[in-house]
């Protein structure tokens, strides 16, 4: 006896997906020639795979060659900046910040990151195994 297996994606499209506000309100930032300054208190939060996010930034990212880190912001989450996005970007300083975790997906695909200023501090760069 033979046994049909029917399997049923439900496929939406990414702009039927509504977006939704990342909330960042334990940060400020500002954007002046190519930089992006970032700066508060707490985490960076961890950006789902399916990106359906708006950062504050957003129109921006195209744009951003530099990051700045400061103030007590204490960890930058998975996927925060993906490449993809962040096209353009090639060095992040967070020498003048209290960062000590860095998911090892928070830049991925910034292909043209060449420059990572880090504190004495920093501890720990989480690694995810892919399975």
């Amino acid at each position: 006896m033979r046994h049909l297996l029917i399997i049923i994606l439900f496929c939406i499209p990414f702009s039927c997906v509504t977006a939704q506000t990342l909330d960042v309100s334990n940060i400020q930032w500002r954007f002046q020639d190519s930089t992006l300054y970032i700066s508060g208190e707490g985490d960076l939060p961890k950006i789902p795979f399916i990106n359906n996010i708006e950062i504050p930034w957003d129109s921006l990212k195209i744009e951003i060659a530099k990051l700045v880190i400061t103030g007590k912001i204490m960890s930058i989450g998975r996927r925060f900046f993906v490449g993809g996005e962040y096209s353009n970007l090639r060095s992040v300083d967070m020498r003048s910040s209290s960062v000590k975790k860095i998911d090892s997906t928070a830049f991925i695909c910034c292909r043209k990151l060449n420059i990572l200023l880090i504190i004495r501090n920093f501890y720990q760069l989480v690694n995810r195994q892919v399975s």
